[in-house]
């Protein structure tokens, strides 16, 4: 029980209800409810099998996790520039997404990728929670739903083509998984 009054549990916890309201809230439609909302609970059951239990270590955690956090600012701007925040939420028979919330939403995101990538360096472990939701979701889960996107919409779906070579977030599940064991 002592565990669970601590700040690397209260933390994430708290982040992650806060990011569950704020996607259930700024969902267009079901677009980020059925894409996000699912992400945030995958990566904070992981993060409570993993991290919460041991810091992770690893002297390639980190600059794989930064290759993958810079990816991303690239993989962003293919989906600014082909229509992203218009794309994704009219799969759900939504309204498109503003580009400039697009694009200040994005912005936050890869400043809190690059803090929670610092406090795993710092072994600062409550906000973890954030590099483990942008390596399951952000990596992973976003590089499956751009292909399932594009089969859906029969060709190219906004992003795809950055969403692809997202290799680095199995590898970092891994890397993750086995030095906490």
């Amino acid at each position: 029980m002592k565990n669970y009054l601590h700040p690397k549990f209260i933390v994430p916890t708290f982040f992650a209800i806060t990011m569950i309201i704020v996607f259930v809230v700024a969902s267009k439609g079901l677009s980020m409810i059925v894409t996000f909302v699912p992400g945030m609970i995958i990566s904070y059951i992981f993060y409570l099998l993993t991290v919460f239990k041991k810091h992770p270590e690893g002297k390639f955690i980190l600059p794989l996790y930064l290759l993958g956090v810079g990816w991303q600012a690239i993989h962003f701007a293919e989906e600014y520039l082909t229509g992203y925040n218009e794309a994704f939420p009219a799969l759900f028979g939504a309204e498109p997404y503003p580009a400039d919330q697009f694009v200040i939403s994005n912005m936050i995101a890869l400043l809190f990728y690059a803090f929670s990538g610092a406090c795993m360096e710092l072994k600062i472990q409550g906000p973890q929670l954030i590099a483990i939701f942008f390596i399951i979701f952000g990596g992973l889960i976003n590089a499956i739903m751009h292909v399932i996107f594009s089969i859906k919409s029969g060709g190219y779906f906004p992003g795809l083509y950055t969403a692809l070579p997202f290799f680095l977030a199995p590898l970092l599940i891994y890397m993750i998984w086995k030095s906490t064991r």
